[in-house]
């Protein structure tokens, strides 16, 4: 099937102007994804996003948003489909700031093509199976019944289940031992953590829950300012790197914001 890139005009996309500070250069695609979250009615999940190079302002810089509905694309995908072609991508035309690529499906077109490929090299398997027993089962059936082969098949398959379910569950044990290990070992590091977030952290913030691993912590918690300022605050910080939201931001009952983040441990990647 055909794989093409569909460029549609660009007022059929919602395009956003986004400041940010000079600070925050680094972490223009948190400060835009959380900004879509605040002001629009759109979910992550809902759409598709794009940026813009960044553009001086003043003393930031200028971002533009392009936004268009992952219902839209689906549509214009099955449209194609039935035409004989593959949606590869979608292109916004029309601006010079445009993205090359809103919309890469390329990745989703390849995991189908391998998900049909493996299911085609099945049924051929199966098929030569099928041939290997019809051309022997005349000689088998003078040594054994069928009924008594195919109770020997049975129980080869639940020995098979069985010994499955048994290495996953060593696998599972010896998973969870390494991490106890790795816990204990780095206890210490876990305490400098803390000290280090509760510097880099505005005195208006809080924290709910902590998930502490090898290369990095997630936190969530609540701040009367907003999340983006605790992001770009954590970006200055020495001990970590590559400060994000992991988690939907939401306003509680008091008006401060619900915040998930995840942060790297500097020099762990």
């Amino acid at each position: 099937m055909q794989g093409i890139i569909a460029e549609i005009p660009k007022n059929l996309c919602l395009s956003r102007r986004i400041e940010v500070p000079a600070r925050g250069a680094a972490q223009v695609a948190s400060i835009a994804a959380l900004d879509l979250a605040r002001k629009t009615p759109f979910r992550a999940d809902e759409v598709y996003t794009a940026l813009s190079p960044l553009e001086p302002d003043g003393n930031g810089f200028l971002v533009i948003q392009w936004v268009i509905r992952r219902a839209d694309v689906a549509r214009l995908e099955r449209n194609l489909k039935g035409h004989g072609m593959a949606l590869r991508g979608v292109r916004i035309a029309g601006t010079s700031t445009t993205p090359p690529l809103i919309a890469d499906l390329s990745a989703h077109n390849d995991r189908q093509t391998a998900v049909w490929r493996r299911i085609n090299a099945s049924l051929v398997s199966a098929g030569l199976v099928a041939a290997a027993i019809g051309w022997l089962y005349p000689a088998v059936q003078t040594a054994q019944s069928l009924p008594a082969l195919e109770a020997r098949l049975q129980r080869a398959q639940d020995e098979a289940v069985r010994l499955r379910t048994e290495v996953e569950e060593r696998r599972t044990v010896a998973r969870a031992e390494a991490d106890f290990m790795a816990t204990v070992l780095v206890r210490q590091h876990l305490a400098a953590t803390l000290r280090e977030l509760t510097v880099a952290l505005d005195d208006d913030a809080w924290l709910t829950d902590l998930s502490f691993s090898r290369t990095g912590v997630t936190f969530s918690g609540e701040t009367a300012t907003s999340a983006a300022d605790l992001l770009i605050g954590l970006a200055d910080s020495r001990s970590f790197e590559n400060p994000r939201l992991s988690g939907p931001v939401s306003r509680s009952g008091t008006g401060s914001e619900r915040f998930e983040i995840a942060l790297d441990f500097r020099g762990t990647k």
